[in-house]
């Protein structure tokens, strides 16, 4: 049936409806791409509403997608909308209250774009409030729908590197604004959680010795995973590196490039002493759909099947804790900080 669910956006911004003119001929990140957009071209998903504080963003909400109905309040929307499912789209400091609101409002799926919120404790409130109310929760680090980020991780599942022992990894911006996108993808390569990490902040940064209102700074760090996997982060504002990593093995390298562009996969040459790798013949496939088109598609899976997404709360927040590691670490005059991290409450602030 064609519009089967009802959905509405929070937030009426650029991820919330309008960054898909920044996407036009884009090689990876296609189009539709914002919440609203998807909503408005998935069958099964119907766009009937939008909420923001402006009256500027509402007016160009409804200019862009016709006959919806806005709000001031989204709580209003909540109410009077009786939405299937929500795209929650503000800035980062919002993401808690607005999917708690949600899922008390009945909404049988939320889909919070990256950052999943500003502190682990906001996190747990989220994920508490969501199995509360039977509503699925998925986290728009998009990556996770992505085909050559899919078939990176069976690669690594099949051996192609052997037995994994060092990720590198390099990411510009802030690290709960832009590189949460590249720890979350780095989480679901290894596919196991963090022990511990030891990170700094680039630059003259220096933040006041308390648990809440940091701002977000670019920065980097090393740590290991549960098994024992090393991981070496770099990440500055003006790196030209948009977000790399390379996975070594016992057997080989696997080298993904800014940000799905390329996928190499080096492997052991028995013939070359000096070298030691040859460059493999691989496929990796070709994206066939939007990121967030496939978000909505698994959410509404999660939904029909009372499954789960691939990018659940608990994938959103454990790479959000490792930015949080990294700042706590900082904090603590860069103290290795074991996983969980104990620190809650500490929230970096980003828009």
């Amino acid at each position: 049936m064609n519009g089967e669910y009802r959905a509405g956006v929070i937030g009426l911004g650029r991820m919330g409806a309008f960054i898909d003119d920044e996407m036009a001929g884009h090689p990876v990140f296609l189009v539709p791409y914002s919440h609203a957009a998807v909503f408005a071209h998935e069958p099964r998903t119907r766009l009937v509403a939008g909420a923001a504080p402006g009256e500027e963003s509402r007016a160009r909400f409804r200019q862009r997608y016709g006959d919806v109905r806005t709000y001031a309040d989204y709580n209003e929307m909540l109410e009077k909308e009786k939405l299937d499912i929500v795209g929650v789209a503000t800035h980062a400091p919002l993401h808690a209250e607005a999917t708690v609101a949600a899922a008390a409002a009945g909404v049988k799926g939320v889909l919070v774009t990256k950052p999943m919120a500003i502190s682990l404790a906001e996190c747990d409130i989220m994920m508490h409030a969501c199995r509360q109310h039977g509503t699925k929760l998925t986290i728009g680090h998009g990556r996770r729908w992505m085909e050559h980020f899919r078939y990176a991780r069976k690669l690594i599942a099949e051996g192609a590197v052997g037995e994994v022992r060092e990720a590198t990894a390099y990411c510009t911006h802030g690290l709960v604004h832009n590189v949460t996108h590249l720890f979350d993808i780095l989480l679901m390569l290894l596919d196991e959680p963090m022990a511990w990490m030891v990170g700094y902040l680039e630059g003259e940064f220096d933040p006041p010795e308390t648990l809440t209102h940091r701002i977000d700074a670019s920065g980097g760090g090393i740590g290991r995973t549960k098994s024992g996997v090393g991981i070496h982060f770099a990440g500055a504002h003006d790196k030209i590196l948009g977000l790399d990593i390379d996975i070594v093995g016992t057997d080989g390298v696997l080298r993904c490039l800014y940000n799905g562009l390329g996928l190499e996969l080096w492997e052991k040459d028995p013939n070359d002493p000096y070298t030691r790798l040859r460059k493999a013949e691989i496929d990796p496939p070709q994206e066939t759909k939007s990121q967030t088109t496939g978000a909505i598609e698994d959410l509404i899976q999660a939904i029909e099947t009372d499954g789960e997404t691939c990018s659940t709360g608990e994938d959103g927040r454990a790479a959000l804790e490792m930015c949080i590691a990294i700042h706590e670490s900082q904090r603590l005059g860069n103290q290795r900080i074991d996983f969980p991290v104990q620190n809650r409450e500490l929230s970096v602030w980003c828009r």
